[in-house]
């Protein structure tokens, strides 16, 4: 990407494996920075619907 800049992002998902393979895979290209990935804590309600 001559002429470019680097493209920056941040990683935002509740779901700790799919923040792991999209930061795995934008780790191998060399035109993306990632700037930050905020980590989020389940809160007291049950996921099932309650």
């Amino acid at each position: 990407m001559e002429g470019r800049g680097m493209i920056k992002v941040l990683i935002v998902d509740d779901e700790p494996l799919a923040r792991e393979n999209l930061r795995v895979f934008l780790q191998e290209q060399s035109d993306i920075e990632i700037v930050g990935e905020p980590m989020f804590k389940r809160r007291g309600r049950d996921r099932r619907g309650a």
